[in-house]
């Protein structure tokens, strides 16, 4: 059961997620300019081999006065037949920055051709006032999603009929809610994991650093119709859920070590 209260930034070095619907087998990042720059947040892959290409990358740091407008994102694109890049050839790739309902940025990349191969190489720049950022991404690809299911993405939150909604309360999770909604709402067939994922993907604002299990007490919740919930992938929704636990289960530990580590100085004083 989730409880009521990450995705986190990604960090330098090789990476594996077990669970994710890709994953991101090499991770290379250099940054210039000031430390205070806007920087890209996690990636998140939300395409398959056959397909055209659809990553979506947060944008954070932004300063005031930074908007989609402001900022520059620039990508090379390529695609291989293994992580070391065996058989490189280019792929286009075009960026786009939306905004997102919590006042965020997401870059959007996207191929206008189908990716052909199981690896994508992206590198990619982010020009802002403050300085510049440029990141490499080498990302392995799944098997391209069913046609016709909505891949859950930041950029495109799915509006709720108005005054459909509900509020957070004590006690309540995002499980707990999804379980309501679910017995409730006339969802038929759909799993508890496509109703959290349309939960997120409606309301992403409401989750603190958008982890399901970090629901914010108080907040106000759009409602998804039943034909956004199926129309998420059964097994992606199953996928983002394991990561959003273990991401929450990551969390914890830090915030256990940290408590840790000050508790024998308070103790000293």
């Amino acid at each position: 059961m989730l409880s009521g209260r990450n995705q986190g930034r990604m960090t330098p070095g090789w990476r594996r997620r077990p669970g994710s619907q890709a994953v991101a087998v090499a991770l290379l990042v250099l940054a210039t300019g000031t430390t205070h720059a806007a920087e890209f947040g996690r990636a998140r892959t939300l395409s398959g081999v056959g397909q055209p290409l659809r990553v979506e990358i947060p944008v954070a740091r932004l300063a005031e006065g930074e908007s989609a407008t402001t900022l520059v994102v620039r990508v090379q694109g390529g695609q291989a037949a293994d992580a070391g890049l065996t058989g490189r050839e280019p792929l286009a790739v075009e960026a786009i920055l939306r905004s997102r309902t919590d006042g965020g940025l997401v870059a959007i990349l996207v191929s206008p051709e189908p990716v052909r191969l199981p690896v994508a190489d992206l590198r990619l720049t982010l020009d802002s006032v403050r300085g510049t950022q440029q990141r490499r991404l080498i990302l392995m690809l799944p098997p391209a999603l069913r046609p016709g299911v909505s891949p859950i993405s930041l950029a495109r939150p799915v509006a709720a009929p108005a005054g459909d909604s509900v509020t957070v309360r004590s006690g309540d999770t995002a499980g707990r809610i999804a379980q309501r909604l679910r017995a409730q709402r006339g969802y038929g067939d759909a799993t508890l994991y496509q109703v959290l994922a349309a939960l997120l993907q409606a309301n992403p604002a409401a989750f603190i650093d958008g982890n399901l299990n970090r629901l914010r007490a108080g907040a106000r919740l759009a409602v998804p119709d039943a034909a956004a919930v199926r129309a998420i992938d059964p097994a992606e929704a199953r996928r983002l859920y394991a990561r959003h636990m273990a991401d929450f289960a990551a969390y914890r530990a830090r915030t256990a070590r940290a408590a840790g580590t000050v508790a024998p100085v308070a103790a000293r004083g």
